[in-house]
């Protein structure tokens, strides 16, 4: 990648924004409902990230060899194959590649903003699951990745936010899962 707006996470919001742009207010102008659906990969492994993301949650500079790539073995359980120093630096390198993936889903939210979309726009942002780093199982073992293990709760307590029009901002708690997507989706449709 040449600069940061090279890397994957980064070019889907840039062209989901292009496209809130360029389609939304032809279809707004012609009472005409539409649907985006936008599957942003990360963050994903490998965990590299350009300049200024890279090395922003280490606790000191890291030397030699960057770990992009969480310690894959089978069953997902590294058996003490990262030192403690290896596993920080990994979960630091996820927290970049996500602070990354933050920014520029924040300016997708920016043309929401400069389009005014939010009065009659639902937005639904999920994910598919979480992923281990380094958490214990129930055997004390380090838990790296999307393993075949029991889904604790760093891969499967997901988030789902939905803005909604007209509905006031608040917290739901209530058990759901990507799954629910379909009838809202259906139900205003």
């Amino acid at each position: 990648f040449r600069g940061e707006e090279d890397f994957p996470g980064p070019r889907t919001m840039q062209a989901t924004a292009r496209w809130l742009t360029e389609h939304a207010p032809h279809h707004r102008a012609k009472g005409e409902p539409f649907m985006l659906f936008v599957d942003e990969f990360d963050p994903h492994e490998p965990f590299d990230t350009p300049e200024p993301w890279q090395g922003r949650y280490e606790d000191e500079p890291w030397e030699g060899e960057r770990l992009i790539w969480p310690p894959y073995v089978v069953g997902g359980v590294s058996g003490g194959n990262l030192s403690e120093a290896e596993a920080r630096h990994v979960r630091a390198n996820y927290g970049a590649k996500l602070s990354m993936i933050d920014h520029w889903f924040g300016r997708l939210l920016d043309e929401l903003d400069r389009h005014q979309l939010w009065h009659d726009t639902a937005v639904i942002v999920c994910t598919d699951h979480g992923h281990y780093l380094g958490e214990r199982d129930v055997h004390g073992r380090d838990v790296w990745g999307k393993p075949g293990v029991p889904v604790y709760r760093p891969l499967g307590h997901i988030p789902m936010l939905v803005a909604w029009p007209g509905v006031a901002p608040g917290t739901v708690d209530a058990l759901t899962t990507s799954t629910d997507i379909i009838p809202i989706v259906k139900w205003t449709g």
